[in-house]
């Protein structure tokens, strides 16, 4: 390899220019023109040397004298060699012919040259007169097939605005958008890659738990073996693994790289986007920097992957690239943005405790560091205080831990003064300051995230702005969007892979829920709930059963009907009523679990008596459950029973539960009594519908919509918290995988092996989530701390250090993320709380309302001549009313319930739709939902999400006019003359 790298290379080249300038001083004679350049050269050279030599002579005469010395620079000399040797003679020769006249003619030449040349002369010039000609004609063809190819390639203004419309759902807005149909094109790319490249992160994420341990045997790449067959500790331990199977190193090495080719190809679509017509702009429509770190962590992990396959080694980068790749997932983004915010204000509420730890610690050796004595139990009084190290740990044990009481004993036995010294320590720091801290992390989370609502709610405001008036139309009066502009707006976000797909159906929907005024197109007003509407889902059953055409006088039959009322008899707008029909199953499903609970009774007592008469009774309920299912079928038709969830799983349960009841009469049938118990478990699931009708009592509607609530509001804070959990345990299983198995002797006499807590280990990376897991739940333990110092050799230089992950953990995850995971619950509930408190006085308002008037009412008809005098109160009561006082007791709580105007329509098409015997339902996506929470949570008091401050109102001015221009209308005064732009309030 050295040979070709610089032997025939870099040292040819050597000999090459040692020739070549060889050549260069001793090649031929120069010509006259030469000699008389040179001599120019050399004339100058003179000139300068001359110069040089007075100037020396003028510094000689000064008092004292001058030396003066002088050098041509290195730089000057080579260029000097340079030119002298690659001098190009192609360019002399052109140089000549340049000053060279073609047509210049000896005088004594005979007349019919002169005239062969005039004449060729004279062509020439006619030539190039043509070829000018041709080359502009040529020219101007090609910008008119360039202006008519930019104008079959630009993208329709219906694309235009579902770029924009895509934008503002994700909370984003830019001055500018590229108007070609290839942005657009790319744009469509990039969006498809995007759906494959968060599914290929979140199967990286997962593929850690199914993968081999390093510290256990990768040998066999595409060898299926279990994990015990592939980890094993010394002759005698026991080692715990969790249940996942463990898939072969090559297999899970294949799906790495398929997962990494997509992110790989997601990334580059992005960044062609962004490079080719966002740059020109200089507008970034992606985050430069976590692009940039996305495509690090890519590159990082092809070339972790080309190790492991070459090397196996014992650690690898793989498993905290994927950490980053979901890092980069823009709610976790978010999030984490918030979380760095806080950072100072956690710091320095951490340093106050600890340094109220340190201090206390300080007394506590000072006064027990030479106290070797024991006290009446025989432990040593100064037992975790002989150093001051020792003392701070355990003052920290104790403030962190429910360990306290094991810290203090053996001091408190000995003097209860101490307890003096204690008690100060433990309210400080486990009272005040861990309160503190959990005040504190919520109050900048909370304002943290509500710079970024603002800031997402006023990007997707302007998005609309421009939307709205690309594809409104452009008449001088009021801008609206008709119902066929709407349509094709609807169809160019179908085709892309952000957006769900619309049918015609769904269009007409969404278009009827916007249309408030049903005067047949959208005002700016109506058209800006579009992202609302946009985000449902809906689909149409038809609600009566088949048998109505089959057997059309059976369905019309009085049997029937009456179980037809008792299955429709309910108000469908209300989510949590019950029909008769669910009333009486309800009691037959809780007779059903009080059998259960005394067959369980019986089956723990062995006692036998009464199993036969319980199977009966079990089969008994499983034909009752049948019955309904059939009810159900003369009364409704099949895509209106699997239009609910329950439904479906009743539907399971039922047969599942007969079919093991009809076995066990079956004498063939070798079965099992424990599968009958299994299959009772299912059937306590169905209580869950009789949990939906305790929701009509006020005090539980309200905790259950406070946990559903609270679930859909606190998942981007759950994933963030898995997140840091996977990263601490794929450092804890590359690190310490092994060492925490039963029957090590490191471990005998330890207070992990003697609580038997071989079963939280580093070994996998789902025993590893566990034990972090528990740490979060019991805050700080240090029989795990104390277990991994013991069970690890020392390092070279003494000491272990290795129990310090789990003191980074408490500070870094439990005082952070999961006491903010505290706070978020304490203010989400105390929000609801405060909305439930004013729909009671709304409602109690509304009822001393109505009271007030049936008194007033009845005042009239015993005293007409009191009319006047009351219509005047009256009149006067209304005019001062306030609006919220007028809501019906349902729109109230509609209002409390997060219900928007989309919604209201919604329901006001599903009553119509009934009327034709159609069953019309819909669903609201989750990021919805959870938009709606975080609007209660962290808006404040008098706040509205739908004004702008003045800046803002001129920046939106600035953009409708621009985008007026764009559209057709250069002075941008169709709309601005006609009202003036007043964002609605969402």
């Amino acid at each position: 390899m050295f040979y070709f790298t610089v032997v025939i290379l870099a040292f040819e080249l050597v000999a090459a220019f040692t020739i070549e300038t060889f050549v260069a001083l001793t090649g031929d004679q120069p010509s006259s023109d030469d000699e008389e350049e040179l001599a120019d050269q050399e004339g100058d050279e003179e000139e300068e040397q001359e110069g040089l030599e007075k100037l020396r002579a003028e510094l000689l005469l000064e008092d004292p004298p001058l030396c003066f010395h002088y050098t041509r620079s290195a730089s000057a000399e080579q260029e000097r060699v340079y030119e002298m040797m690659f001098k190009n003679e192609e360019e002399e020769q052109q140089e000549e012919q340049e000053h060279a006249n073609p047509w210049d003619i000896q005088a004594d030449a005979p007349p019919e040259e002169k005239e062969r040349v005039e004449l060729a002369r004279q062509l020439y010039k006619l030539q190039e007169k043509l070829d000018e000609a041709i080359e502009a004609d040529q020219e101007e063809d090609e910008l008119d097939n360039d202006e008519e190819e930019e104008k079959e390639t630009k993208m329709t203004k219906y694309q235009r605005a579902a770029w924009m419309l895509e934008d503002a759902i994700a909370g984003k807005s830019f001055e500018w958008y590229p108007e070609s149909a290839a942005a657009h094109k790319h744009y469509l790319i990039f969006k498809q890659r995007e759906v494959f490249y968060y599914r290929a992160i979140c199967i990286l994420f997962l593929l850690g738990y199914f993968e081999v341990p390093l510290w256990c045997d990768t040998t066999d790449s595409f060898v299926f073996k279990s994990g015990y067959d592939r980890c094993q500790v010394p002759a005698g331990g026991t080692v715990y693994l969790s249940s996942l199977p463990q898939l072969p190193p090559g297999i899970t090495i294949i799906a790495e790289l398929v997962c990494l080719v997509l992110a790989w190809l997601k990334l580059r679509a992005e960044r062609k986007l962004q490079r080719k017509f966002f740059d020109k702009k200089k507008i970034s429509y992606i985050n430069p920097g976590f692009h940039a770190v996305c495509y690090i962590a890519m590159l990082v992990s092809i070339w972790d992957v080309w190790i492991f396959c070459t090397f196996r080694p014992s650690a690898r980068l793989a498993p905290y690239m994927r950490v980053v790749f979901m890092i980069c997932i823009p709610t976790v983004n978010r999030l984490l943005k918030a979380l760095i915010g806080i950072i100072n204000e956690w710091l320095s509420v951490v340093s106050f405790w600890m340094g109220t730890v340190a201090f206390f610690a300080w007394i506590g050796v000072t006064l027990l560091n030479d106290n070797d004595s024991r006290n009446s139990a025989g432990m040593r009084v100064n037992e975790g205080f002989d150093s001051f190290g020792s003392a701070v740990y355990t003052m920290f044990v104790a403030s962190s831990s429910d360990d306290f009481v094991d810290k203090f004993n053996p001091t408190f036995t000995q003097n209860r003064g101490y307890g003096l010294l204690w008690i100060w320590c433990l309210f400080l720091s486990n009272f005040l300051f861990l309160n503190l801290i959990l005040a504190m992390i919520f109050e900048k989370y909370a304002e943290s995230f509500k710079n970024e609502m603002k800031k997402s709610q006023k990007n997707q405001k302007q998005s609309l702005v421009k939307a709205f008036r690309i594809v409104s139309s452009q008449s001088e009066e009021d801008r609206e969007v008709t119902k066929e502009s709407f349509f094709q707006l609807i169809e160019a976000m179908n085709a892309s892979a952000a957006t769900q797909n619309f049918s015609r159906p769904d269009m007409e929907y969404v278009f009827t829920a916007l249309d408030e005024d049903e005067g047949g197109s959208l005002g700016q007003e109506e058209f800006e709930s579009v992202i609302d509407a946009i985000q449902y889902t809906f689909w149409i059953t038809v609600k009566d059963s088949s048998l109505e055409k089959r057997f059309p006088n059976l369905y019309k039959s009085s049997f029937v009907q009456t179980l037809k009322d008792w299955v429709w008899d309910v108000d469908l707008d209300d989510e949590n009523a019950t029909s008769k029909l669910d009333t009486v199953m309800n009691v037959v499903l809780l007779l059903n679990t009080v059998v259960v609970v005394a067959e369980s009774y019986y089956d723990m007592q062995h006692i036998t008596t009464y199993t036969s008469l319980f199977t009966f009774i079990e089969t008994l309920f499983g034909l009752v459950y049948v019955v309904e299912f059939f009810i159900l079928m003369l009364c409704m038709s099949w895509s209106e029973y699997v239009s609910s969830s329950s439904r479906i799983f009743d539907c399971f349960t039922t047969w599942l539960l007969f079919c093991v009841s009809m076995l066990y009469y079956v004498p063939f049938a070798n079965l099992e009594r424990g599968l009958m118990h299994y299959a009772n478990i299912l059937r306590l699931l169905r209580l869950v519908r009789v949990l939906k009708s305790a929701q009509r009592v006020p005090k539980v509607a309200f905790m259950f919509k406070c946990v559903s609530t609270i679930m859909s509001s606190a998942a981007d804070i759950l994933v963030m918290l898995l997140i840091i959990l996977n990263f601490y345990s794929s450092v804890g299983v590359q690190q310490f995988g092994g060492a925490l198995y039963q029957g090590n002797p490191r471990l005998e006499g330890t207070e992990y092996g003697e609580k038997n807590y071989f079963v939280l280990n580093f070994n996998d990376l789902l025993s590893a989530n566990v034990l972090f897991f528990v740490n979060l739940l019991c805050e700080f333990d240090a029989a795990l701390a104390d277990g991994l110092h013991a069970a690890l050799p020392p390092w070279r230089h003494g000491g272990n250090p290795s129990w310090l992950i789990f003191p980074i953990f408490y500070f870094s995850v439990v005082i952070f993320a999961f006491e903010l995971v505290c706070a978020f619950i304490i203010e989400t509930f105390t929000e609801l709380a405060g909305k439930e408190r004013e729909k009671q006085e709304r409602l109690e308002e509304e009822e001393k309302e109505r009271a007030k008037r049936e008194m007033e009412k009845r005042d009239e008809k015993e005293d007409p001549h009191a009319v006047v005098a009351a219509a005047g109160a009256a009149g006067e009561t209304e005019h001062h009313e306030s609006p919220r006082s007028s809501v019906s007791s349902s729109e109230s709580s509609e209002s409390s319930a997060g219900a928007s105007k989309t919604r209201k329509a919604l329901r006001r098409i599903g009553e119509q739709l009934r009327e034709d015997g159609l069953m019309f339902h819909y669903t609201v996506s989750a990021s919805a939902t959870k938009q709606e929470i975080y609007k209660m949570m962290f808006q404040g008091e008098g706040e509205s999400d739908g004004e702008f401050d003045e800046e803002d109102e001129k920046k939106n001015h600035q953009v409708a006019h621009d985008v007026e221009r764009e559209a057709g209308d250069p002075d941008g005064k169709s709309q601005c003359q006609a009202r003036e732009y007043r964002p609605a309030r969402f």
